[in-house]
């Protein structure tokens, strides 16, 4: 289940998830919180989580990179100028502990896309580059498929839990298209 499941402004990212409080970097941010009832910390952490998650119950996972951090900053955290680099090591703490393989990928093949989509924007179309630009623009839906595929992967794995279903019981082998 995602951190962000238990996502609410009134609960205290610690007492929701205390096994947080002995993971590594997560730890270490812990204990240097100084504020009464590590309020600080758990501020930063839901909006660690907020931004870094790719799961179904993050609201914001179909958002640029940008415009997450923007909307955390301005609406979660109430300061415009948030120092998100300052936090950089917990987000990728964050990435490699909590998301699978499969959902880090998705994020890696999502970043490029922006940073594709950035170049493609800011690029002047011409003689001398139409073809090549012609080409970055034919191969978009191959990334797109990619990262397509990747999420289908993903959501197949959470629906099923590794072939358990409702109840607990078992997945048939109709359902696992066996048959």
């Amino acid at each position: 289940m995602s951190v962000l499941a238990n996502f609410d402004i009134n609960n205290n990212f610690w007492e929701v998830n205390p096994g947080f409080k002995i993971l590594g970097e997560f730890a270490k941010f812990y204990r240097k919180d100084t504020s009464k009832g590590k309020a600080t910390s758990s501020k930063v952490m839901w909006a660690v989580a907020w931004f870094a998650d790719v799961d179904s119950e993050n609201r914001l996972k179909n958002f640029t990179e940008k415009d997450r951090k923007i909307l955390i900053s301005e609406e979660y955290i109430k300061e415009e100028k948030f120092n998100w680099k300052k936090y950089n090591v917990l987000i990728d703490y964050y990435r490699e502990t909590q998301l699978s393989p499969s959902k880090r990928s998705l994020v890696f093949l999502r970043r490029k896309m922006e940073e594709r989509e950035a170049f493609l924007v800011k690029t002047t179309y011409d003689l001398d580059n139409a073809r090549d630009l012609d080409g970055i623009i034919a191969n978009t839906d191959k990334i797109f498929s990619m990262i397509s595929k990747l999420e289908q992967q993903i959501e197949k794995d959470e629906s099923v839990g590794g072939g358990a279903v409702r109840g607990g019981r078992i997945e048939s082998a109709g359902e696992r298209k066996e048959i």
